[in-house]
């Protein structure tokens, strides 16, 4: 039976009008208001495009809450590593929703049946009872975006076989048959499966879909045709839905996406199903990628829709994105105003119907400081190699002199780039050696990144023998050496290592390729180390550490040896140790006397076991990380509460990756962990890239997130840290340490800091109880620019696509000499006409947040 929206609307009415600022605030309960209203015009799909920070995920709780309330089931398909995030918002809004299960893979897909149905599923000739499908008792069904690239292989060998069981074991429950299950030679999952199809058959034979078995080869289909035959199956084994939210809804826009292949198939709708999109960035470059998002959203066998969509709003959005860009070049005149408006006012009303979106204007903390002090974002381009003063932030504008030796090499490449019969691999040298790569690691290539095309070839005549000889007269610079890793070093500890007394701040730093991301990290704890060697941990060092620490130990006039250094973590680690050792002996006996149940129990006493010196003090430094109380001394419960939140971090692993039928263990996921937590490592900084895994995201995001307690730095490969990530509570400063060609990836990455209850806003509300004494605090953007090369393009191109994507999404027209200005007519008119689809409707003032 399908929901009855009306009912649904006035839920949603309900709530608006009796959620407290606890659950709610005005903002969302305002958009909440403008869903109902939607919903009983007849519409079955919303964009809701609310800037980063602003809530929406707590907005769909509550539309989710409602659905629940009247009957119905909701499907969140969303990036993988946001299950948490979403698990607790649905819970902060509504205790009674169930803990919702999470499809990260096949195998999670099968697991959950294998785990659910109470009594061990066997089929058998003579067996004729009707099989229970757990997935239809699943209010809200959590699925990772990259669900459907599950694999599918043919060797037997790989272990992975039994995978195609599905599509035969539907076929002979289609036809009345089954198939008899042995305990001996058969995966767990197989029995599963079997139980599984069965259920499937039946949803079929109740909903009179056919099944065409004649046409799908099973043992002999190639893996991505299997996988097509099959994501149908899994969407009636999952059971209709009611709510599809689509979180991230700009992601994977490709037709042959994850994404694009789960919506649909595998959530499985009637045509009364609502659609909930949920971005912070609909468009990101190309203005057609408005209508792209939003078809997505809507029912693919829409005529009416996907034809509004493909004409007029495509249309009117075109015309619009004209006109402001002819604005960005010309002067605002009044024949401007009025081609603005007119554009304007046309695509308000086009996009009106199906999109909503609040920024920080919406929000009256943020408008009431804007207004008064103006904005609370400052853009502060560190150009490396380009002489400055200080400006008034105290932080100079330039990033300091480049060596004789890095402008030969930087000049070299920049030239290579430009002769027409250099190799690929050649041309892009400036790029690399502008973000921090130096020759070696060029040739080496970083997977996944933007990489050369191969090695570079030893050339020795030629137009390009020249310049080469020049990159390899020289020995191979240190990446430590290299200016715009020394640019952002110093950066980065006049904010968390300040010299004048002013208050430490976290730093999150942004990167793309592993390598300069490391030597970043290395340099930083190096650093930290001829600093301060009291709270170091271990007695060794990495090999690139060593080598980090060598090269600041020769730019510092009376540094220690390395030796030197050694031997005082030698006596340090010792004293260290055994003051843990006898910790951990102190908690292993009181843990007796702690009410526990015994499957948690267990797991103590298993973490507890091992007492090798390099196991208790990695062990340590996670327990430190996960702890609530930040005191000087450990008790039973601030161990049982941090071990419990590190017990909760491998239970969330990827499914895959651990065994999560076994329960809590010191099973990979604890290891994985500790592996991460390397004493011969530093604290002071911590990377997080693609090989972090997923337990120790977590850990790093608890601690940067309070104040005192390391890591001070976050370097951040952008593809993993951009999105999902909260890490705004004590952090106002992110530097951008490689600069992106896409605003949208900007606007994610400088959104992990400018959230709803961040330090800004904090710091923000003390300034002005305080009398607003001083300048006010902002939220700090940096992006290291090595002037006068190609980084100085990008960052040139990056700023003119942000002018443009925040015209679009926030209404922010005029470039900066024109919004500050006298304020003409034609400039009034113009700033007043931006669109709007705030969900309390209106205009405001806005003004421009780049520098």
């Amino acid at each position: 039976m399908s929901v009855d929206w009306r009912e649904v609307a006035l839920r949603l009415s309900s709530y608006a009008r009796e959620c407290g600022e606890e659950k709610l605030d005005a903002g969302q309960r305002a958009s909440l208001v403008a869903i109902a209203a939607r919903m009983e015009r007849g519409y079955r799909f919303t964009l809701l495009a609310d800037e980063v920070g602003m809530g929406k995920t707590r907005i769909a709780a509550a539309l989710i809450a409602a659905v629940r309330d009247v009957g119905g089931r909701t499907a969140v398909v969303m990036p993988g590593g946001l299950a948490d995030q979403w698990q607790s918002e649905l819970n902060a809004f509504d205790r009674t929703i169930p803990k919702a299960p999470v499809i990260r893979s096949y195998q999670g897909l099968i697991d959950h049946v294998r785990t659910t149905v109470s009594e061990k599923v066997r089929v058998n000739g003579s067996e004729s009872r009707t099989p229970e499908n757990p997935w239809l008792a699943e209010p809200v069904v959590l699925i990772s975006h990259t669900f459907a690239n599950m694999r599918f292989p043919l060797k037997a060998g790989s272990g992975l076989h039994w995978r195609r069981e599905l599509l035969p074991a539907v076929e002979r429950a289609w036809a009345g048959g089954t198939r008899q299950i042995r305990d001996r030679g058969w995966p767990e999952g197989v029995a599963a499966t079997h139980h599984l199809a069965a259920c499937i058959a039946r949803t079929m034979r109740e909903e009179n879909i056919a099944f065409n078995a004649a046409r799908w080869e099973q043992r002999e289909m190639e893996a991505a045709k299997y996988r097509t035959a099959i994501l149908p199956l899994i969407g009636y084994a999952l059971g209709r839905f009611d709510l599809v939210v689509v979180d991230e809804a700009h992601k994977s826009r490709g037709t042959d996406s994850s994404l694009s292949r789960i919506l649909g198939p595998v959530t499985w709708t009637d045509e009364n199903a609502f659609c909930l999109g949920l971005t912070a960035t609909p468009v990101e470059i190309d203005a057609g990628q408005w209508t792209n998002t939003l078809r997505r959203l809507a029912r693919r066998d829409d005529a009416v829709i996907v034809n509004y969509l493909n004409g007029e709003i495509a249309d009117a959005i075109t015309s619009y994105v004209s006109v402001v860009e002819d604005l960005r070049t010309g002067v605002p005149d009044e024949g401007m105003a009025t081609r603005f408006e007119s554009a304007a006012d046309r695509m308000q009303r086009a996009l009106s119907p199906y999109v909503l979106r609040r920024d920080k204007w919406d929000d009256p903390v943020y408008s009431n400081f804007m207004n008064t002090h103006g904005d609370y974002r400052c853009c502060l381009p560190i150009r490396v190699g380009e002489p400055g003063s200080a400006n008034s932030t105290g932080i100079g504008s330039s990033g300091g002199a480049v060596s004789r030796e890095w402008l030969r090499r930087i000049a070299a490449a920049e030239v290579l780039s430009l002769i027409p019969a250099s190799s690929p691999s050649e041309k892009r040298l400036r790029i690399a050696i502008g973000r921090g790569l130096a020759l070696g690691p060029v040739v080496e290539a970083e997977a996944d990144e933007d990489r050369p095309d191969g090695p570079i070839d030893a050339v020795t005549a030629g137009p390009t023998a020249h310049w080469l000889n020049i990159l390899r007269r020289d020995p191979d610079p240190s990446l430590h050496a290299h200016p715009s890793l020394r640019a952002a070093v110093n950066l980065i500890e006049s904010i968390a290592c300040p010299q004048d007394g002013a208050e430490p701040r976290k730093v999150l730093v942004f990167g793309t390729y592993t390598r300069s991301i490391q030597a970043l990290v290395d340099v930083l704890n190096a650093r930290r180390l001829l600093a301060d060697r009291e709270s170091w941990h271990g007695q060794t060092l990495s090999a690139e550490l060593t080598a980090a620490l060598d090269h600041e130990i020769g730019l510092v006039p009376g540094a220690p040896s390395r030796q030197a250094i050694l031997d005082d973590l030698s006596r340090q680690s010792e004293m260290r140790e055994r003051r843990i050792a006898a910790v951990l002996a102190t908690l292993r006996g009181s843990l007796h006397g702690v009410e526990l149940n015994d499957r948690f129990r267990q797991a103590l006493n298993e973490l507890l076991a091992k007492r090798e010196q390099e196991y208790t003090s990695r062990l340590m430094q996670v327990l430190e990380d996960f702890r609530e109380d930040q005191g000087e001394t450990w008790t039973v419960k601030a161990f049982v509460a941090a071990a419990r939140h590190l017990f909760e971090a491998v239970e969330n692993e990827d499914p895959e990756k651990a065994n999560q039928d076994e329960g809590i263990t010191l099973g990979d996921g604890i290891e994985r962990i500790l592996q991460d937590y390397s004493t011969r490592a530093g604290r002071f900084a911590r990377e997080l890239t693609g090989g972090t895994a997923p337990g120790t995201r977590r850990v790093l995001q608890a601690a940067f997130n309070r104040r005192r307690s390391n890591p001070m730095v976050v370097v951040a490969q952008s593809r993993v840290g951009r999105e999902g990530l909260n890490l705004h509570l004590e952090c106002r400063d992110v530097v951008l340490f490689h600069l992106e060609w896409n605003p949208a990836i900007l606007e994610q990455q400088i959104g992990r800091v400018d959230r709803k209850g961040s330090r800004w806003m904090r710091d923000a509300a003390a300034w002005v109880e305080t009398g607003s004494v001083g300048r006010p605090p902002t939220i700090n953007i940096y992006p290291i620019v090595l002037a006068g090369t190609y980084d100085e393009r990008q960052w040139t191109v990056l700023q003119g696509r942000w002018q443009l994507l925040r015209a679009q999404l926030h209404g922010e027209v005029l470039p900066r000499h024109a919004a500050d200005g006298p304020e003409t007519v034609a400039v009034i008119r113009i700033r007043d006409a931006a669109p709007s689809f705030s969900p309390a409707g209106g205009k405001r003032q806005r003004r421009t947040s780049l520098s």
